[in-house]
């Protein structure tokens, strides 16, 4: 006879392995946070600009000089709502873990499935988040797809596009790992745009495969080993929990900036597969700070079956389906991220 696994009287206990959650980009790069009382917000950032004072001819006071100006898009942020049902068929599972002589009652397992739910749902929108980070530091734009069905088959394709243009692209044998390869130049190259528009670059973040051909760039191995000349301390060190996390490459000093390669992934359902959070061919080079994130308001209906409108990074509703005896919980939030100054990173495609 088969074992089930899932029921009460078999005899065997597991331990469940979470993937980890992991928000470098996010806390590094857009941490600010600000909530709306709409769905639609106002996206206000510049784009840098160093003006000189002019001259002023004899006789003349003065000259009227324009402020500088930002541009204000207005955007209806993207809801996500990944909600999970909770049946009386799932009640009568044991829970992952639970000793095979539970004596919790139902009531007691749905509540910490409910929670156990709420976590899950919510590690899934902080991915979200991290992805929508990592787009927007290494294309300068989101994409948002909304999805109609619980297959995820059928979508509306859109994209937020801040129109950012502080590119380095690279092709032929200057590809990183090609003939003419100066990877080390190039990196310089992006720290000198970040500071022509009046930004300190502090961090290069390298997809692993640019950061393997950078350690394996004969160049940038001779840049460091020049004699009685410290320009940069390189020392790779592998920074991970369950998998997932950094590797910080080193400083360089003549530059001023950290370089990190990021170690963690997520699953793409249209790939079917693990995909990388920083594509394999992206650098970005930014200061510490380059913006935040905003939210727009959740409508719902309330226990008094009224619609009501609420405000925050996460809005949790549970309710009940009387007709089919499930109990619903639902985790809603309206991201987007936005960056300060759309000219204060650089972004290199190494090949």
């Amino acid at each position: 006879m088969a074992l089930e696994l899932q029921q009460h009287t078999t005899t065997l206990q597991s331990q469940e392995k979470r993937a980890p959650v992991t928000t470098f980009i996010r806390d590094t790069f857009f941490p600010e946070v600000e909530t709306y009382l709409t769905e639609d917000v106002v996206v206000e950032y510049s784009k840098g600009g160093q003006l000189v004072a002019p001259f002023v001819a004899p006789n003349v006071g003065g000259l009227n000089i324009e402020r500088e100006g930002y541009i204000a898009k207005r955007y209806t942020t993207p809801r996500v709502a990944p909600q999970r049902p909770l049946s009386p068929e799932i009640l009568k599972q044991r829970l992952q873990g639970e000793s095979v002589h539970s004596k919790m009652s139902e009531a007691e397992r749905a509540k910490k499935i409910l929670a156990k739910d709420a976590q899950k749902l919510d590690e899934q929108i902080t991915r979200r988040e991290e992805l929508m980070s990592a787009q927007l530091l290494t294309t300068g734009k989101i994409e948002v797809k909304g999805y109609m069905d619980d297959a995820q088959t059928q979508y509306v394709d859109e994209s937020v596009d801040y129109k950012h243009t502080q590119r380095i692209l690279l092709t032929g044998t200057d590809v990183w790992g090609g003939a003419a390869a100066k990877p080390y130049d190039d990196v310089g190259r992006g720290c000198e745009m970040v500071m022509k528009s009046g930004h300190d670059p502090r961090y290069a973040i390298l997809g692993v495969e640019s950061y393997k051909r950078l350690l394996d760039d004969a160049n940038f191995l001779k840049k460091l080993d020049i004699s009685n000349l410290a320009i940069a301390r390189i020392a790779p060190t592998l920074r991970i929990k369950d998998g997932q996390g950094i590797k910080y490459l080193g400083f360089i000093s003549e530059f001023g900036i950290d370089l990190y390669a990021y170690y963690a992934w997520y699953f793409d359902k249209e790939q079917k597969k693990q995909v990388p959070y920083i594509p394999d061919n992206k650098v970005a080079i930014a200061p510490e700070k380059i913006g935040g994130f905003l939210y727009g308001a959740i409508t719902q209906m309330n226990q008094a079956e009224e619609l009501e409108t609420y405000e925050g990074t996460r809005i949790t509703k549970v309710w009940a389906r009387q007709e089919s005896d499930t109990k619903m919980l639902r985790i809603s939030s309206r991201p987007l991220a936005k960056p300060d100054d759309v000219d204060s990173w650089t972004i290199i495609d190494t090949f």
